[in-house]
């Protein structure tokens, strides 16, 4: 009886030892994956703000010279006609 309770013990052991590293390496894969989470989040905002900036950009007519700016919002308004937008 006493030699069957050893090998009882002897092998919960060793499943114990091989449920602790399978739950290592489940813990190692979460934060693997949670840092991967955080560096695409990084990457979207940084793309969002990108967008921003350029929508920005485009409706305040950056890049264009004044007269073009005042052409282009004038056609805009409907004071100008003719003018379907910027070329090139």
């Amino acid at each position: 009886a006493q030699v069957k309770i050893r090998e009882k013990a002897a092998a919960l052991a060793e499943q114990e030892v091989k449920i602790n590293q399978e739950l290592k390496n489940v813990n190692d894969s979460l934060l693997a994956a949670a840092s991967e989470q955080t560096e695409i989040e990084k990457a979207i905002l940084a793309t969002e703000q990108k967008i921003n900036m350029l929508r920005a950009m485009d409706e305040e007519l950056q890049g264009y010279g004044p007269g073009t700016r005042a052409a282009l919002r004038a056609s805009e308004e409907g004071r100008l006609t003719g003018i379907h937008g910027a070329v090139g």
